[in-house]
């Protein structure tokens, strides 16, 4: 039932009499009219891609029974912004990868316990599940919650304060490129995955974990604003960490509050030096890199003479760099050839941006593997 083009109304039951309990694989795919859904009491089960891309789609009334969301069932679902209210109703026990991925007016989430909750009662978060909801500003996650996937909220770009449960396990990329998160909260221990909160650059508290915030593999990299820990160990039981790990793991930190007390350390400030040349017309190239501790490099629009970044060269055999952003103002990339850690690269346009510019022969080393992150989507290298 159709009302006025674009509000769906899913009746209860069928015309042969039985009732509607799912809604099937692409069964609304694209249907880029809808603007809003609502499913009977019925309903059990959403299949994988059900709603995708119904680009104008701004609410649904999710009912109370409904028990799975499948994968991508409402991926791209950029206008959305209502799910009765924001909240997952209780019934759901299970959502799919990417469900929400790229539902771009998101603004605000509560997770049930339920979701996707395994035998012993822990509740997870699969891989991607609302990656690139740009707009997402709340998220508000069960106690019971033991795992969030791989890139589950990355790139939710509006994302300010992070409150995380205890024993919780962050994977990789989990919470990366979240560039307005200012806090996060850990109600207890956290076990991270590689680069689990890379680049969130304006990430200035991390509160609440102890020492378990060393057991991680970089998941801090890339947060340069990131110059104060609250950890629930004494003095005594912080000062058993290597100062050499502290500094490696959390190179811009300055002070760590203890529970009786307070260390302060050299913490790293400013950007990292790069290496400019100008070309006499009001542009440069970035030639390499003066001093720059950490792995992850971020290269300016704009030189500190005022000139536009237009190039990239002679970053040859630059081994401590992991991931290099690049903005739009990059028309030439000569050579990152020999930069065998690199593996990311974040672009700041698009895909056709990105192809459009001008690359160097052998410009990548032979079995390099890097992932480039566009603003609509990502493009694997192979060298």
């Amino acid at each position: 039932d159709v009302t006025g083009g674009n509000y769906l109304v899913i009746p209860t039951v069928s015309p042969s009499g039985l009732p509607v309990q799912a809604i099937d694989s692409d069964a609304f795919a694209h249907h880029t009219e809808l603007v809003r859904v609502t499913l009977p009491e019925s309903v059990r089960t959403i299949y994988q891609r059900a709603f995708t891309g119904c680009s104008s789609l701004v609410t649904v009334d999710l009912p109370e029974g409904l028990e799975t969301i499948g994968s991508h069932a409402f991926s791209q679902c950029a206008s959305l912004r209502e799910i009765k209210e924001i909240n997952i109703p209780n019934s759901v026990t299970h959502i799919g990868a990417q469900a929400f991925e790229e539902c771009t007016s998101l603004t605000s989430v509560t997770i049930s316990s339920t979701v996707n909750q395994s035998m012993k009662g822990w509740a997870y978060l699969l891989e991607g599940t609302f990656y690139d909801c740009v707009s997402l500003e709340t998220v508000i996650l069960p106690d019971n919650l033991d795992r969030i996937g791989d890139k589950c909220f990355a790139g939710c770009l509006s994302l300010q304060r992070l409150e995380l449960p205890d024993q919780i396990n962050v994977d990789d990329y989990a919470f990366a490129n979240c560039t307005a998160l200012t806090e996060v909260i850990v109600n207890g221990s956290l076990s991270t995955g590689s680069a689990a909160f890379w680049r969130c650059s304006s990430l200035r508290h991390v509160a609440g974990a102890g020492h378990s915030l060393l057991h991680s593999s970089h998941a801090f990299s890339g947060c340069f604003a990131l110059t104060e820990l609250t950890v629930t160990d004494t003095l005594e039981q912080w000062a058993l960490n290597e100062e050499e790990e502290i500094t490696e793991k959390f190179p811009y930190v300055s002070i760590v509050h203890c529970a009786d007390g307070d260390v302060t350390y050299n913490g790293q400030t400013g950007v990292p030096s790069l290496k400019f040349a100008s070309q006499g017309d009001g542009t440069c190239a970035v030639t390499g890199i003066g001093t720059y501790p950490d792995g992850d490099v971020v290269i300016p629009a704009v030189s500190d003479e005022g000139d536009t970044v237009v190039e990239i060269r002679g970053f040859s055999e630059m081994a401590m760099v992991r991931s290099l952003t690049i903005p739009t103002s990059v028309t030439t990339i000569k050579s990152l050839n020999k930069c065998y850690e690199l593996t990311h690269i974040v672009y700041e346009g698009t895909v056709a941006e990105w192809n459009a510019i001008s690359f160097g022969k052998d410009w990548l080393s032979p079995y390099s593997h890097i992932t480039v992150y566009c603003t609509d989507g990502e493009i694997s290298l192979e060298g």
